[in-house]
């Protein structure tokens, strides 16, 4: 609602918006940015489904999963009644290094630097 550019006002339990807040900087897509949520468990997807516009697809996800949780993806949008995805972004990592090993060495630091961040992150 806060990118109609209308005033609104919101008290929730993490936040609040105070009463006639408008936004100083609205979006240039109309009506709105596509809204992309990532999620790599059964109920993360079908939150996706029905308040995002598609579903971003952890890394990690393996094929098989990736299958059956775009399958889903789609069945919750249907039950919903809302039409499919038009994109489905799936991010793929990878580490060019002169042998195999090195590449192996090189993405195991990523990911550990990667995890403390997310120990960080509670």
């Amino acid at each position: 609602k806060l990118w109609s550019g209308d005033p609104v006002d919101h008290e929730g339990r993490f936040y609040g918006v105070d009463p006639g807040t408008a936004p100083s900087v609205l979006p240039v897509q109309r009506p709105r940015p596509p809204i992309w949520m990532g999620g790599q468990t059964l109920a993360s997807v079908r939150r996706a489904a029905r308040l995002a516009d598609c579903w971003y697809a952890p890394p990690f996800t393996t094929h098989a999963a990736l299958a059956d949780l775009a399958a889903e993806f789609a069945a919750e949008r249907e039950r919903h009644g809302l039409p499919p995805a038009t994109e489905f972004p799936i991010r793929r990592e990878l580490l060019v290094a002169p042998t195999k090993g090195e590449a192996r060495r090189g993405m195991a630091e990523r990911a550990a630097r990667r995890h403390e961040v997310y120990v960080k992150w509670g």
